[in-house]
């Protein structure tokens, strides 16, 4: 089975430009395809290999539940995409919030991580070769399931938040008077009844 693998530093120019080179490197390593997610010529290497391709900058949650595991910053963008679509994440944290998301990722069991001094195509090819195994997919496929459950149900309860109840208009009470009134228009006392059909058998005659 071929794998895919997005490569993405994010739209930010806070990016350490090794970051790719190591990204790619470990790829290669790996023998998988990449797609490399960057507005920013200039990060990507000359002369990619035929499996590498750069494709501009694109969202990722349009290919991300197309690919098998992704190599990023640590920004909070793609890690939650990759949780959303129930991918294994490689992590290159450099700068601001990115170690600690990071770290947080490897407790989960959805990642493994390599800080700067660690940015070694060979290291980082093991640490995907350890992303692929089963057990991280399921972990990976478990916390998805999660996340869809979670959003669902906020999804419901914002759709019960919008709905407007029909209230039928106010009915006013009938007066007891006005009741008795309109009761004995609808009814013929029993004594003008015999009446009108006395009248009635005088005009037959």
């Amino acid at each position: 089975h071929n794998k895919l693998v997005i490569v993405s530093g994010g739209s930010s120019h806070l990016i350490n430009g090794d970051f790719y080179t190591n990204a790619i490197g470990a790829c290669v390593l790996s023998d998988v395809y990449a797609v490399i997610v960057t507005p920013y010529e200039e990060y990507i290497p000359q002369g990619l290999p035929d499996k590498i391709r750069w494709i501009g900058n694109v969202s990722l949650r349009t290919i991300m539940n197309k690919a098998d595991l992704i190599i990023h910053h640590g920004g909070m963008g793609p890690l939650n995409e990759a949780i959303d679509a129930g991918i294994p994440q490689i992590v290159l944290p450099h700068f601001a919030d990115r170690p600690d998301n990071a770290d947080r990722l490897v407790k989960m069991g959805v990642a493994s991580k390599f800080p700067p001094k660690q940015w070694d195509a060979n290291l980082i090819a093991d640490g995907i070769k350890k992303m692929f195994a089963e057990t991280t997919r399921k972990i990976c496929q478990d916390y998805q399931k999660k996340n869809l459950d979670t959003y669902a149900a906020k999804l419901w309860e914002k759709s019960l938040s919008h709905i407007e109840p029909y209230v039928l208009p106010k009915q006013e009470p009938i007066e007891a008077e006005t009741k008795v009134q309109n009761e004995s228009k609808r009814e013929l006392p029993r004594e003008l009844l015999f009446e009108i059909i006395k009248k009635k058998k005088a005009i037959n005659k």
